[in-house]
């Protein structure tokens, strides 16, 4: 099946120093504070590769190639202060795809199953035997590959909550 992926793996470590814990690092004492780091895995989809005969693509092919593997590492750090008696205030920094790894999104249309790679302005659409029309850039000749047949890529998000209790 063209969803079926043969190996997914993922992995999680985090570590919590509570608000009335104390923590030195580098002889500095730290408290209320977590760190997090999140791994995914995903060996490629498998896709049917193009063959100029048909009647073969029908029966030999299906699904027998695969795609490109995804990777991607999470991190995100938090440190809460108190404020006042009953009030504080909570920092957040979680970073998305910290490697900033281009992983390939096959359902939008950024995998050329006649190449076997990111489609690019130039490829061959072998599904309506048409050249891929996109122009990157502005100008015919840019062969860069248009950003949204990718993942997301690395994400910075800085949150601030307010706590009371």
């Amino acid at each position: 099946m063209p969803w079926d992926q043969n190996i997914t793996a993922a992995t999680f470590i985090g570590y919590t120093v509570g608000a009335s814990e104390d923590y030195r690092v580098f002889g500095i004492l730290l408290n209320n504070w977590s760190v997090s780091l999140s791994w995914n895995y995903g060996s490629g989809f498998p896709y049917t590769p193009y063959s100029r005969l048909q009647n073969i693509n029908e029966l030999y092919l299906v699904n027998t190639g695969d795609g490109p593997y995804t990777s991607r590492v999470d991190v995100s750090l938090s440190k809460g202060f108190r404020l006042v008696s009953g009030l504080g205030i909570g920092v957040n920094l979680s970073v998305r795809n910290l490697l900033d790894r281009r992983n390939v999104n096959m359902n939008a249309g950024g995998f050329n199953t006649l190449t076997g790679k990111v489609t690019q302005y130039g490829d061959y659409n072998p599904s309506d035997q048409t050249i891929y029309p996109w122009i990157a850039g502005g100008t015919a000749f840019d062969v860069r590959v248009p950003p949204y047949v990718f993942d997301p890529p690395r994400q910075v998000v800085l949150g601030v909550k307010l706590t009371w209790d």
